[in-house]
């Protein structure tokens, strides 16, 4: 696990750089985007550090993960794997800490696509590594029949890891789309993976148990 401290460095960097710029930034900044690309949401500056500290904090939370799990010994069987997803999910954090500042500073661009397209790209990050995972209780699939029986974590982390590559694809081709039809992607791909994964585990386990 070592071998992420870059990702501390890197995210400490960050937090750094926005201390730097944080007296140049607007009292109020925006925190979220609508369907159609616009700020529908704006918070004061100080929200600025919280995001900016929000890597830092994950980098520790993800590290200390492996050593409280039950099933701390699988980790060491999906090293590669958790560090790929680690890594993914951080830099995409600080991609979002890094746009909005600079949209902050008068940084005029699409945000939306932007931010579309590092989600698509996370999600095959994800998806790639996702059928590496071993059963363990805090990343992964976790339903209550896959933590269950580890053949149905299987089973759905197979099918999860199509999934997710496949709506990432997506995510990144509508991005070059209207903000309407990416908005619709996202919204078919997250109940897609989230109903359809709960619902494939359970019934997995059903046909198992009989």
């Amino acid at each position: 696990m070592n071998k992420s401290k870059w990702l501390l460095y890197l995210s400490i960097v960050s937090f750094v750089g926005t201390l730097v710029i944080y007296p140049r930034l607007p009292d109020m900044i925006p925190t979220h985007w609508g369907i159609d690309g616009e700020v529908d949401r704006y918070n004061g500056r100080y929200m600025a550090l919280l995001m900016a500290a929000l890597p830092i904090g994950l980098y520790y939370m993800m590290t200390i993960i492996p050593s409280i799990d039950p099933r701390r010994d699988n980790y060491f069987k999906h090293t590669k794997a958790y560090g790929m997803i680690k890594q993914g999910t951080i830099i995409f954090i600080i991609l979002l800490v890094w746009i909005t500042n600079l949209y902050s500073l008068g940084w005029e661009t699409d945000i939306s696509k932007i931010v579309i397209i590092g989600v698509g790209v996370l999600f095959m990050i994800i998806g790639n590594y996702l059928t590496q995972i071993k059963h363990n209780y805090f990343v992964g699939i976790r339903t209550p029949w896959t933590l269950a029986n580890e053949t149905v974590w299987k089973k759905t982390h197979r099918v999860g890891g199509m999934l997710f590559v496949i709506f990432g694809i997506l995510m990144v081709a509508s991005s070059f789309l209207s903000h309407i039809i990416s908005a619709a992607v996202v919204g078919i791909s997250v109940f897609v993976i989230v109903i359809g994964l709960f619902g494939y585990s359970y019934l997995i386990f059903r046909k198992i148990e009989q």
